[in-house]
């Protein structure tokens, strides 16, 4: 008789990827090493993208020992199959989901599948193929979130594009309620990033807290590079992140322009998409460009550094899962302002580093936003947790553990 199987659903699952991919590969190798001490198998389910940098994985290591599943789009689609973002990665998704859930069915039909994990391509608002595992098989399904709170996008000052986002994040927690609600009820166990949306989903829905972060060690050179800011410098601010929409980094500006700030400089690091010469034209406008620093994107290690010597991190994104920056943030123990009910939130709160949570309101005056950040700054500089692989195989040591007990008489 084969061995019982550990099924891992990841959708896209590639160490050559950062994000997502590189978490779900790493999901997948925690689970092969424990697997193999207990005597499971372990199959993971993935596109065709992903079945092609796995086996390249398996041929460089051939201690690492999991069954690729490989699932590809039907022929007339597969011009869809390239990596992409937005509107058509999910179309992708979808078909491919199909077609996965399919394969799950042929896999509980012929193996013993104890425990089925969706790791990667997951959210509340979208299918998952191990709905399909039978009920005798635990059905582990995320992490999954993004907490987002849609008045951030109407605080002043406004755009066409915070209007969108606003939209766009009504609409979210309409699908949150609703077809995630559906979807947690077909899985034993919804792993979220954060504990908001457990109210999302509401009763009747088990959930275990886990932010999707995972940070290598970082650079020598930022360990040891212990520069403060001097208060009589004036405050240093610093944003980190894409200048897009959802960011909200004129907020940060706008802050920059009060009284309380007067003194201070705000650095803003992230990839240049297009917004950028509109934060630089209205730092301009208000008359702070010469305080206003654009770094672009430059590397971790300078990012680290910059953390380690501003005297503050201010955050004012209305939408996130668990944003690394945050993570970064917290490890190097700069304290942290941020949107109260944001994913940025949920993860200050899990790392329980010091910070201030602003209360958003479509109301919020500029001035209130620096005093956060004025406050943030006399707090004490306390340095979080590493977020790194160990959190993640106690997790699937967790998993493994309860899925073998459920089995038992």
């Amino acid at each position: 008789m084969s061995a019982p199987v550990l099924l891992v659903s990841a959708y896209g699952a590639d160490p050559g990827i950062p994000s997502e991919p590189f978490i779900a590969w790493t999901f997948l190798v925690e689970t092969a090493r424990l697997a193999g001490a207990r005597g499971l198998d372990v199959a993971v389910l993935t596109n065709r993208r992903s079945a092609a940098a796995l086996r390249r994985e398996q041929f460089a290591d051939p201690e690492l020992r999991f069954e690729v599943l490989e699932v590809g789009l039907p022929r007339l689609l597969r011009g869809l199959e390239k990596p992409r973002i937005g509107m058509l990665a999910r179309v992708e998704y979808l078909v491919w989901n199909t077609r996965a859930r399919r394969r799950v069915r042929q896999l509980c039909r012929s193996r013993s599948v104890v425990l089925a994990h969706h790791v990667s391509f997951a959210t509340e608002i979208l299918p998952t193929p191990i709905a399909a595992a039978g009920s005798d098989t635990f059905r582990v399904w995320g992490p999954i979130g993004a907490d987002g709170v849609a008045e951030v996008f109407l605080i002043p000052p406004r755009s066409r594009a915070s209007r969108w986002e606003y939209l766009v994040q009504r609409a979210r927690d309409l699908l949150s309620r609703t077809v995630g609600r559906s979807r947690a009820r077909r899985v034993d166990l919804v792993l979220a990033q954060s504990p908001a949306l457990e109210r999302a989903l509401g009763d009747g829905v088990r959930i275990r807290v886990f932010p999707n972060l995972l940070l290598d060690a970082p650079p020598e050179s930022a360990v040891d590079d212990e520069r403060r800011a001097s208060p009589a410098a004036g405050l240093s601010v610093l944003s980190v992140g894409h200048l897009i929409p959802r960011k909200r980094f004129e907020l940060a500006v706008a802050a920059l322009a009060t009284p309380e700030l007067a003194g201070a400089t705000l650095h803003l690091v992230g990839r240049a998409t297009g917004v950028e010469d509109y934060v630089a034209a209205f730092a301009e406008r208000l008359g702070v460009a010469d305080r206003v620093v654009l770094h672009g994107q430059i590397p971790r290690g300078e990012v680290l550094a910059l953390m380690r010597s501003c005297s503050v991190l201010l955050h004012p994104a209305g939408r996130e899962g668990a944003p690394g920056v945050i993570g970064e943030a917290s490890s190097a123990g700069i304290p942290i302002v941020c949107f109260a009910g944001t994913g940025a939130a949920a993860m200050l709160r899990e790392s329980g580093t010091s910070g201030v949570l602003v209360e958003p309101r479509r109301d919020l005056a500029p001035s209130e936003l620096a005093a956060a950040v004025v406050a943030a700054a006399g707090l004490p500089r306390v340095p979080g947790p590493a977020w790194d692989a160990a959190r993640f195989r106690g997790l699937v040591h967790d998993l493994i553990t309860e899925a073998l007990d459920r089995r038992r008489p």
